[in-house]
């Protein structure tokens, strides 16, 4: 996941942690529980779209091809080994069904999966350690600390690996060519250096944050975030928002099944309610920030 995001302006980072921990969790939430088509497809289209305003379209390589990955090895693998339903298409080779529903239930799963990679660069983005501490640090410090590193982590140890890497090659190493032998020691030297490096930044962070007080009792620290009118007024879309998506749920409107047969609820007004809102609570990190540039050229125009 390596430079997968950058770091960019976007208004609807700028609102209290809180309620963007909120929205990734109830957007996180529904993508993987809710097998809903049209859910997961607001969800895939919402968070495709979200990181790619995030980044402008820079840097998308790794992480298409990892949702690329999520979308279709469920779809492949599902009706090879799942042969449940009642609509066969055609048999394999040795005989084996492969059903309707399972290749609709594969599709299913694997745009829930890509949806959750989606969403979760997403907020790798807006959640920055900062704001995680924010919200965790004082309940469960040690916990939070661990979960921040942890993001953290993934990127430079990727950066440095890079590093390490393109230094064994200019010195005449590489684990590509030459012999077995060759490889296989440029690769155990690699390994080493990773994690003589990672020991190395574990011991120096924890005694860094060990010398500032990290975790004792009584010990203050500045925040900027402040819960002001701006979040108290889009807490309270997100809100209604998800009660429209819950009441969907809770009346069965949202209900799908795919074995023995296909079967989905009927249509009704609170299948509709539900997903409408719930393609609006996808797109809406895209409408703050259209809106905050309508905003914005209002302003200018009138200097």
């Amino acid at each position: 996941m390596d430079d997968v995001l950058t770091t960019q302006d976007d208004a609807f980072s700028s609102f209290h942690p809180a309620l963007t921990f909120f929205y990734f969790l109830a957007i996180i939430g529904c993508s993987m529980f809710v097998m809903h088509p049209a859910v997961l497809t607001a969800s895939l289209v919402g968070g495709v779209s979200y990181s790619w305003y995030l980044t402008r379209g820079a840097s998308q390589r790794g992480l298409i091809t990892m949702m690329l990955s999520a979308m279709v090895l469920p779809a492949l693998i599902n009706p090879l080994f799942n042969h449940a339903g009642a609509t066969v298409l055609f048999r394999l080779w040795w005989g084996a069904p492969v059903t309707l529903e399972a290749v609709a239930f594969g599709l299913c799963t694997g745009c829930m999966l890509a949806s959750v990679v989606a969403w979760f660069a997403c907020y790798r983005v807006v959640m920055t350690s900062d704001k995680t501490i924010y919200l965790f640090g004082k309940a469960v410090p040690a916990l939070s600390l661990v979960f921040s590193m942890t993001l953290q982590f993934v990127p430079r140890f990727m950066t440095q690996f890079k590093r390490v890497l393109n230094a064994q090659r200019c010195m005449g190493r590489d684990v590509i060519h030459g012999t077995l032998r060759e490889r296989t020691s440029t690769a155990a030297k690699t390994i080493l250096i990773m994690a003589t490096w990672a020991l190395e930044g574990s011991i120096q962070t924890a005694d860094s944050m060990r010398s500032r007080g990290y975790g004792l009792r009584g010990r203050t620290s500045y925040s900027p975030y402040r819960f002001d009118l701006r979040d108290r007024m889009a807490a309270a879309v997100v809100l209604v928002l998800v009660g429209l998506i819950t009441y969907g749920l809770w009346s069965g409107g949202l209900e799908m099944s795919f074995f023995p047969m296909i079967n989905a609820a009927a249509p009704c007004a609170s299948s509709a309610a539900a997903c409408g809102a719930f393609a609006v609570l996808c797109m809406f990190p895209l409408i703050v920030d259209g809106a905050d540039e309508v905003r914005w050229r209002y302003l200018r125009s009138k200097i």
